[in-house]
This record gives structure tokens, C-alpha cells and sequence, in this order.
């Protein structure tokens, strides 16, 4: 009778492990799609307010995300004044939505300014942490003549010239009271100034960008479960520690690791973090220990790796184990590697892929060239930058190109110095 009954349950558990599965897989799929509508189907034909009501109700915050946009965009207002009225017209007007990428935007839009009228189209527009919005591709049609656009606002053949995106992003703050925080168009700035080798400016700017960050987020009213409060939500924390790292990578290009690394740990003391060891503990045990400080990065390393596996939260503690010396590199790189191509789990259920593999070679570099060891170091730089695929402006991608060039132009000089004493 109990075996009988042990038997019932298990086909029962069976049977629910199975219906659980399929009701995951469903979930997923409907998840990824609750949010589309229907790419085939145009915006009704109807007078400019009508269609812009369609696109209110159809098109989702990216909609007036871009609506936005186009009213500061430089190549728009040159081309038909100061931005009036914008409407969904025809087709493709539909969104996306994605676990992984967010919703994404595919418009055309009917743009009427003081001056004239055309119409902007884009694909995968969504919203993004630091610039505002970003698009896969954009265009503007005017008189029959398709015109690239660059998130800037300027054309893609203005927004190559950095000089250019400084000018507009200029333009563009100075066109509101200072009042307004204006963050994305800082950080845009801040980019440009940053291409020109202009680290100064562009820390500048992020420093501003973090100031008013922090500031607006101070008086933001929060509601969440029927509390109110002010101050940080995950939103604006998220957004708060993409500003600050971005500020500390110009740090870094300007060879200040000391002030790398001072804001580092001011990134750090921003709530809502879900680890306790995260990439940002692993980047300032690198600046730290560029600044001259190992002995202080080896202890707050060391205390973050504690706190983690007191809290069963894994995922980065091989690295942190391999930047301490209790792993050996030839160790480490080989479980990546393994890793990576087996897509294995990490210990806290994330999936270690190519962009984790990319990772890994790039602090096994930074600790090479830290060593002295700069031709090595770049042969691991190289490695990132090929693994990398996916995106090429992570902050470890553009740090290992940055590390490439300046490695291979000292061994340069080292060795027409040392030919040119063997010469004499």
C-alpha cells in the first residue's frame, strides 16, 4: 500500500515537473510577445491627432521617448525648424518586447515644423541608461532623398566629426535653463571630448553628470507597495553606477587611477546592489593596484569575496580568487574556457558565455601588465577584443583596445631607445 502510494506521488511530481515545464516554456514565449503588436498592420489613416492618439495607445513610452528626440535633434530642426506636431503614418509602426533587450521601437513618423515637413524612420529604438534613447538605424526623408541619422541628432556624416557632436551637444545645453538636468546630452559630450583625447572635459562633464544625477534622484518621489519615499529606486541606482563608471574609465585614460579608484567606491555606497561581489569590486582592485595601492585593493577585494560566499553568491568569486593569487591563471583560464563553451551555469544560476570568456582574458591581462609583463598582456587584450562579439563599447573592450595601443607604442619606443644607445 505504501509503495503503491509512493508510486502514485511520483507520477504525480512527474507529471507536475512536466506541466511546470510547459507552463515556463508558454510563459516565455508569451513574455517575450505580450508586448508586440502587429508589424503588418499600419497606423490608421486620420488627421495628425488622431494618428498621434493611436501612436500614444500602440507605441509605448519609446514613442514619446522620440518624440523627444526629434524636437532637440540638430539635422531635424535645420531641416524643418522647430519641431510642431509627430504622428505614426503608414507602416512599419509596432514595438517589440524582449526579456533581454527591453521594448524596442520600429517607427515612421509624420513630422510637421515652422519651416517644413518629412518624415523620420528608425528601427530597434529603445531606451537606454546613459544616452537617452538609441537605435539600430535611423533615417529622415525629405523631397525623395533618405538621410542616415546618428542618435546625436546630427546626420551620420556630421556626427563623425567629434568637434561636430561637441558643438550640437553645446548647443543643446545651452538652449535650456541650467536647472534642467540634461545627463544624456552631457554624457554625449563627454564621448566626444573623450574620442579628441580631451580627458579633462570629459570628466568634467561626468563629474556634472553624477552631481546632477544624485541630485535629481534626492528629490524623486518613489512609490512601492503602497509606501512612499524619496530617494534611489533600482532604476535610477542602475543608472547612477553606469554614469559613475563611465566617469571612471576617463579617469583611467588620463592616467588618474587614484581618482579612478576614489570613484569607484563612491559608486559602490549606491544602493540596490544585488551582489555582494560585483565586476565594479573587481575593476577597483585593478585601478587600486595601478594607483600603488595593492595592499588596500588586495583587503577590499578580499572582504568583498568573504561577504559573497557568506552569502552563497559566487558568480565573480573566481575571479576575485584569481586576482588575490589563490588561483593560478592557467587554472582560471581553463575553467573559462571550459565554461564558456559548454555554456555552464555559474554558481549563482547565471550562464558563462563568450562575453564572460572576454572578461576573463581581460583581468588576466590587466594582472600581466600590472606584473611588467606588457607583451603577454597584449596578447590577452587581443583575445577580449576578438571574444567580445557582441558589443564593442563594454568597458573592458575599450579598455583593452586602449591597453593594446598604449603597450605596443611603449615596447615601440623602448626599442628605438635601446637601438639608438647601441648605435652610440
Amino acid at each position: 500500500m505504501i509503495k503503491g502510494a509512493r508510486n502514485k506521488l511520483r507520477n504525480v511530481c512527474g507529471f507536475g515537473r512536466s506541466a511546470l515545464l510547459w507552463v515556463l516554456v508558454i510563459f516565455i514565449a508569451l513574455g517575450c510577445y505580450s508586448r508586440n503588436t502587429n508589424p503588418d498592420k499600419p497606423c490608421p489613416d486620420g488627421s495628425m491627432e488622431q494618428r498621434h492618439q493611436w501612436g500614444l495607445k500602440k507605441l509605448g513610452p519609446n514613442y514619446l521617448r522620440t518624440i523627444d528626440w526629434l524636437k532637440t535633434a540638430a539635422s531635424v530642426n535645420e531641416a524643418i525648424g522647430t519641431v510642431r506636431q509627430v504622428a505614426p503614418v503608414g507602416k512599419p509602426n509596432y514595438i517589440s518586447g524582449y526579456f533581454t533587450d527591453g521594448a524596442m521601437g520600429v517607427f515612421s513618423l509624420d513630422v510637421f515644423g515652422d519651416r517644413g515637413q518629412g518624415v523620420f524612420f528608425a528601427k530597434d529604438i529603445r531606451s537606454d541608461p546613459v544616452y537617452g534613447i538609441i537605435f539600430a538605424s535611423a533615417g529622415w526623408r525629405a523631397a525623395g532623398r533618405d538621410t542616415p541619422l546618428h542618435p546625436s541628432g546630427l546626420t551620420e556624416e556630421q556626427a563623425r566629426s567629434p568637434e561636430n557632436r561637441i558643438v550640437d551637444a553645446t548647443r543643446r545645453l545651452n538652449s535650456v535653463p541650467p536647472s534642467v538636468p540634461n545627463c544624456p546630452v552631457l554624457v554625449q559630450r563627454a564621448e566626444a571630448y573623450a574620442e579628441m583625447k580631451n580627458y579633462r572635459a570629459a570628466i568634467q562633464d561626468m563629474r556634472n553628470v553624477v552631481l546632477r544625477h544624485r541630485q535629481e534622484v534626492e528629490k524623486t518621489v518613489n512609490h512601492d507597495r503602497g509606501k512612499t519615499h524619496t530617494g534611489w529606486n533600482k532604476e535610477s541606482a542602475e543608472k547612477g553606477r553606469e554614469y559613475y563608471r563611465q566617469l571612471v574609465l576617463y579617469d583611467y585614460f588620463a592616467g588618474q587611477y587614484q581618482d579612478a579608484a576614489k570613484d569607484l567606491r563612491e559608486s559602490l555606497k549606491i544602493p540596490f546592489v544585488e551582489e555582494a561581489l560585483t565586476k565594479d569590486h573587481l575593476w577597483l582592485w585593478v585601478v587600486s593596484t595601478m594607483a600603488g595601492e595593492k595592499a588596500s585593493a588586495d583587503q577590499e577585494l578580499a572582504q568583498a569575496l568573504q561577504a559573497a560566499q557568506s552569502n552563497k553568491d559566487l558568480c565573480w568569486a573566481g575571479f576575485a580568487e584569481f586576482l588575490l593569487g589563490s588561483q593560478s591563471e592557467q587554472a582560471f583560464l581553463e575553467r573559462m574556457i571550459k565554461d564558456s563553451e559548454r555554456m555552464a551555469p555559474a554558481e549563482c544560476g547565471r550562464v558563462f558565455g563568450k562575453r564572460t570568456l572576454a572578461q576573463a582574458y581581460f583581468y588576466a591581462a590587466q594582472k600581466r601588465e600590472i606584473n611588467g609583463d606588457l607583451q603577454s598582456a597584449i596578447d590577452l587584450f587581443q583575445k577580449e577584443i576578438a571574444e567580445d562579439t557582441r558589443d564593442s563599447k563594454t568597458i573592458e573592450t575599450q579598455l583593452a583596445k586602449w591597453e593594446t595601443e598604449k603597450a605596443k607604442s611603449y615596447l615601440i619606443s623602448s626599442a628605438a631607445r635601446l637601438s639608438g644607445r647601441q648605435k652610440k
